[in-house]
């Protein structure tokens, strides 16, 4: 059973610790959590301890501070000192937790920091003991990675716990009324931080700005989002005259970003959270004189709030100590109220932050890079276990090791009647006998290592071949999630470079493992039959060489692991700029992409460099040992021969069965290389080939027949893993066979999530989606998602012929079937056109064709495949006009007598459809054509005439 501590110091590290704790059980029920926290994480199942409950860092700490901190790391460091854990999980409070890694750093487990400093920022002094104390940096900030692996700093960027906190969209209108607020008036939000010194400071600044911007907006509401560490008291005292006018809402600060049309807010993690929700912001702060000098010394970056540090450029102002006045805060908030091109740059630059920092992982899959102890040896005997099917071969191949190594040790034997009965006793039948039985030892042992090594090789590539099989097919076959949580640029490292490590080492390691340590046990055997008290000394070196194999294979173990992850990331960074080309020549970005490549590019050297570094350090050191012993033997064994107590020939008959054996033990240390290299190789393929795929999930045998009558969704809600808030709340409606429903909604709505759980690329929390009555988890999954087609907006084509990629999903269709379908999807014109027809090869995901012929063929597939149930993911947003016209004559033959699920993007698009289902918040907020959705005035009205109002600045040129 796993054994975890994690330490937190923090009101804020309370909250990411019980999150952390709340992941950690549910990966793994069994695990042991201990810790230091507060209430959440005690909440969360973390046995505090007892004598160090409650350690509060926020702020410059006090002397009283200073002297509980100081008892609180000296009580923590003997604790840890005397348990063992699996893992120690330090979490965010650097001034805590830097010093006790650096306290119990000399310990066989890992430790692991969530939420590290921002030495980027100012600190670039304490990288040298993050290296050094620290075993892995999960990294919350998208730079951090390639920044703590440029200091040569193992990292992975998890994502931001901000994001576990944050609902997947507000709605304004909405979060308006829960807070009683006019929906129609222009709002503003206040956030002054929650300490009361820098709210003394700022709130009133606050106020008094609001003055000058009534001037103009004389109903602007106010709301001053109220932490839970102020007393009413004092936020009364410094509203006074302004209490009247403003609404202060209690611990709800998510909600107030989400009413307000502008915040003014103290810079910190706040800041992000309003980007995060899409708020434009004004960012303020101030400090002392004497902390704002010598910030401006230590700080190295231009920006203070995260949102600008993540852009790489101000998207929001800031207004720092002397500019931090009520007339500077009233005119860059009048500035972006009368600028809406400026408040849509700031939205769409936050939505740019928001995406960015969506991927990565999760903080669970940070942890699972150091497994426990013993998991080392489960990978050994499971690489192992898949050598049963070649057993005769293994036996073979032992058989041959056996005779190299007992014909090696013939040749050390060899040495003594060679030496003792020609050299010295000048025996002339010696002189014919012995270079015949050199000969035949030659020639039979030559027979034995052909036979060893092509044995070995072959098992050993055949095992990779199978490994990277199921690989490859148990990634293809596992949950949509685990796709959208991992790009595929790290999947192909899996699947190419990670068994890659194991193709290059398994098959040399079982050819050293054998014979190597075959001949060094036969030489063993020469060297105690010659003398045993000199083959004594000998087993006396042994440990001393041993202890070296075990240290350096550690850190190359280690070192190999971090390669590993660097091939991961460098592989991303290629698929994405070779993908994206011509954007990034469009845009001029060739340095950005170069500078991106060569950071990756630069971990993995470093990495490599390391582990050669190492490796190369083995030799000598065994060779230094190894000459000490002999000199010694040299010695005592001469004396030996002089004394007349040995012969010369069993003597040197002694030394060359030693430097026989020293030969494979030098080999070993080589193979021992190679195996660190393959297991860590083996535990990352290991870790994809142990997450559940949909074929162990699917509870479904009976065969579904082709829709006839309905598609029911009834009670359906759905969270996505990891989320406490519901992307899908309660869905209860009915598509009838053969009709055309568009689903439309805000971005976050809901929308694609619902139409994920038809082919069941999702499945629901709660309730049922049926076909004809079926309840989907019941049926089949292939005989359910064969009645299912898709045209997604992102057209996918493989590199292979046109025939081929129409015939995807009918691979035994005829070519008269894949021409009527290329006619129909108005495709076959330009396939006509080409040099090879259908034979045509469409390059990487048809990069030789336009967008709308690539478009086509994605509809072509489709018609060939001919389902009952459509979905159109909006196919023809990305289209220009002309191909556009062809893609929706194509659409039109695709949905005739088709059940359609159209995900709309563009209202414009769906106006036909016999419904339009409005969503809102996971929740279906209207249903009805596009005549009666606008009679009722409701969200899709909204809707449309957003759309509308945005579109009319820029009309489409007309003809005559």
């Amino acid at each position: 059973m796993p054994k975890i501590f994690l330490v937190t110091g923090e009101t804020s590290g309370d909250i990411h610790g019980a999150h952390l704790a709340l992941a950690l059980r549910e990966l793994n029920p069994g695990v042991e959590l201990i810790g230091v926290g507060g209430s959440r994480m005690l909440a969360a199942g973390v046995s505090l301890l007892p004598h160090v409950k409650r350690v509060d860092a926020m702020g410059v700490p006090g002397i009283r501070q200073l002297i509980q901190g100081w008892k609180t790391l000296r009580t923590l460091t003997s604790y840890l000192q005397r348990e063992r854990f699996d893992v120690i999980i330090l979490i965010d409070s650097p001034g805590l937790n830097l010093r006790l890694a650096k306290a119990i750093a000399p310990r066989s487990c890992k430790i692991i920091y969530y939420i590290a400093p921002q030495v980027w920022a100012w600190g670039s002094r304490r990288l040298t003991l993050i290296r050094r104390v620290i075993s892995h940096v999960l990294a919350i900030l998208p730079f951090e990675e390639a920044y703590f692996q440029k200091a040569g700093i193992p990292c992975t960027y998890v994502g931001h716990p901000l994001l576990d906190e944050l609902k997947p969209a507000y709605d304004m209108v909405h979060e308006r009324q829960e807070l009683g607020l006019n929906r129609e008036d222009l709002v503003i939000g206040l956030l002054p931080g929650s300490r009361a010194r820098e709210v003394r400071e700022v709130l009133p600044a606050f106020l008094r700005s609001v003055e000058q911007i009534r001037i103009p907006y004389p109903r602007v509401q106010v709301l001053l989002a109220q932490a839970h560490s102020l007393s009413d008291s004092m936020v009364n005292e410094l509203l006074g005259p302004f209490s009247q006018q403003v609404k202060v809402v209690k611990g709800l600060s998510n909600e107030v970003m989400a009413a307000s049309n502008l915040l003014l807010v103290t810079s910190g993690t706040a800041t992000l959270q309003a980007a995060l929700i899409g708020t434009p912001m004004v960012v303020v702060y101030r400090t002392s004189p004497l902390t704002y000098h010598i910030a401006k010394r230590l700080v190295k970056i231009p920006y203070i709030s995260l949102v600008n540090i993540l852009a790489g450029q101000e998207i929001v102002p800031e207004l720092i100590q002397d500019r931090m006045t009520p007339d500077y805060i009233a005119h860059e908030a009048l500035g972006i109220l009368q600028d809406v091109r400026r408040q849509q740059d700031m939205t769409q630059a936050f939505h740019t932050i928001r995406t960015a920092l969506g991927g990565g992982g999760s903080v669970e899959t940070g942890c699972s890079l150091y497994p426990c102890r013993g998991d080392r040896m489960k990978t050994f005997w499971r690489i192992v276990s898949y050598l049963r099917e070649y057993r005769l071969r293994l036996l073979g191949a032992f058989v041959c090791s056996a005779g190299v190594a007992g014909l090696s040790a013939v040749y050390a034997w060899l040495v003594q009647p060679v030496l003792d009965g020609i050299f010295i006793e000048r025996n002339q039948e010696m002189l014919l006998i012995l270079p015949l039985a050199v000969l035949g030892v030659a020639i039979l042992k030559a027979s034995f290592a052909y036979g060893q090594g092509y044995l070995m090789s072959y098992v050993g590539h055949w095992l990779v071949s199978d490994i990277r099989q199921q690989l490859f097919i148990h990634i293809v076959r596992l949950p949509i999630r685990f796709h959208d949580a991992n790009t595929s640029g790290r999947l192909m490292a899996r699947v190419i470079s990670d068994v890659n490590e194991m193709a290059n080492a398994i098959p040399s390691v079982l050819k050293d493992i054998f014979q190597q340590g075959l001949t060094f046990v036969a030489m063993l055997s020469v060297v105690f039959y010659q003398n045993w008290k000199l083959a004594t000394i000998v087993l006396v070196v042994l440990p001393f060489s041993s202890l070296v194999l075990v240290r350096v294979g550690r850190r190359i173990r280690k070192l190999s692991k971090r390669g590993q992850e660097s091939i991961g990331r460098m592989a991303s960074v290629l698929k994405e700029a070779f993908s994206g080309i011509k954007i990034v020549k469009a845009y001029g970005q060739e340095e950005k992409e170069a500078d991106r490549f060569s950071l990756t590019n630069q971990a993995f050297r470093t990495a490599k460099v390391k582990s050669s570094q190492t490796s190369a350090m083995a030799s000598p050191l065994l060779e230094v040992i190894g000459v000490c012993g002999v000199a010694f033997i040299i010695w005592y064994g001469g004396g030996l021969v002089i004394a007349g107590e040995m012969k010369p020939g069993e003597f040197f008959s002694f030394l060359a069965a030693m430097f026989m054996a020293y030969a494979p033990l030098r080999k070993m240390s080589g193979a021992n290389e190679s195996v660190q290299r393959a297991l860590a190789g083996a535990q990352r393929v290991f870790q994809v080939l142990d997450l559940e795929s949909e074929l162990a999930k699917d509870e479904g045998k009976k065969i579904l027949p082709p829709m006839a009558k309905n598609l029911e969704f009834s009670g359906v809600t759905f969270r996505y893993e990891g989320s406490d808030e519901a992307a899908l709340h309660g869905i209860n409606f009915t598509i009838n066979a053969g009709e055309v429903v568009a689903f439309v909604g805000a971005s976050g709505s809901g929308k694609t999530t619902l139409v994920s759980l038809v082919p069941r690329f999702y499945r629901p929390t709660e309730g049922t989606v049926k076909i004809d009555g079926e309840d989907i988890r019941l049926v089949d999954r292939s005989s359910l998602r064969r009645q299912i087609g898709i045209v997604s907006q992102e057209t996918v084509l493989f590199d292979d012929t046109i025939r081929n990629n129409i015939a995807y999903g009918r691979l035994d269709a005829s070519e008269e079937a894949v021409i009527e379908a290329a006619r129909a999807a108005f495709a076959w014109e330009f396939i006509e056109r080409l040099p090879h027809g259908l034979d045509t090869l469409v390059g990487e995901n048809g990069l030789r064709l336009s967008g709308g012929q690539r478009q086509r063929l994605a509809i072509a597939r489709a018609i060939l495949r001919d389902p009952p149930i459509l979905i159109l993911d909006e196919a023809t947003s990305a289209l220009d006009s002309e191909s556009e016209k062809l893609v929706q004559k194509a659409l039109a033959n695709l949905v005739k007598a088709r059940t359609t699920l159209i995900i709309a993007h563009r209202l414009s698009t769906v106006q036909h459809a016999d419904r339009i289902v409005v969503m809102n918040r996971g929740k279906i907020e209207e249903i009805g054509t596009h005549a009666t959705l606008l009679q009722q005035g409701g969200l899709y009205t909204r809707l449309y005439q957003t759309q509308f109002l945005l579109t009319q600045p820029e009309p489409l040129p007309t003809t005559s």
